[in-house]
C-alpha cells in the first residue's frame, strides 16, 4: 500500500521538473519534502531516498533546459525540439 502511494509520488516529482529552469532548484525545492512524505506514508527511508535520487537524474533528460549540458546540446542543433521532448518522455517511462 506505501509503495502504490510512493510510485504516484514519484511520477509525480519527475514530472514537475517541467515546472523548473535546473535540476538542482528542482531537488533543491522538493527533495526533502518529497522524501518526508514518502517516509510518512510508510515507505523505508533507504528505499525512499534511493528511487528519489534516481527519478533526479532521470529528470535531467526530459527537457532542453533540464540540466547543464542540454541548453548547448540543443542549442547547436544536435537534437530538434520535438525529439528531445519524445526521446525524453520516453525514457521517464
Amino acid at each position: 500500500e506505501a509503495w502504490t502511494g510512493f510510485s504516484i509520488l514519484t511520477v509525480v516529482y519527475i514530472y514537475s521538473h517541467y515546472f523548473f529552469a535546473s535540476c538542482s532548484a528542482h531537488m533543491v525545492s522538493m527533495y526533502t519534502a518529497f522524501l518526508s512524505v514518502a517516509m510518512s506514508i510508510g515507505v523505508k527511508p533507504l528505499g525512499a531516498a534511493l528511487q528519489l535520487g534516481y527519478a533526479s537524474n532521470i529528470m535531467g533528460s526530459l527537457t532542453h533546459y533540464a540540466s547543464g549540458a542540454a541548453p548547448v546540446l540543443f542549442g547547436k542543433g544536435y537534437v530538434s525540439l520535438g525529439e528531445w521532448w519524445r526521446v525524453g518522455f520516453i525514457v521517464s517511462v
